[in-house]
């Protein structure tokens, strides 16, 4: 008798499942790994969104900026006078 037929005796005697060679992976580990393959993909989407529409946001506030300047500017010129020669 060998180590392996002694070690199968004893399974046999004490009813233990025989274990495989590789095991599957439980519940947790397989949700886990799947939550961490998706933070790591909703953070390089963040990322990649965050760089394409960077410009966009820029020249959208800038030009939001200029626009409302020049509104004020003009605001500012064309006032209406009072009687005495003043403005508001």
């Amino acid at each position: 008798m060998n180590l392996n037929d002694l070690k199968e005796i004893d399974r046999t005697w004490t009813n233990t499942p025989v274990p495989l060679a590789n095991p599957k992976p439980t519940l947790h580990i397989v949700l886990k790994c799947i939550r961490q393959c998706l933070q790591v993909f909703f953070s390089l989407l963040s990322a990649a969104l965050y760089l394409a529409f960077l410009p966009v946001f820029s020249l959208f506030f800038a030009c939001s900026a200029l626009f409302g300047g020049a509104l004020w500017i003009i605001g500012r010129l064309v006032r209406p006078t009072k009687d005495n020669g003043k403005s508001h």
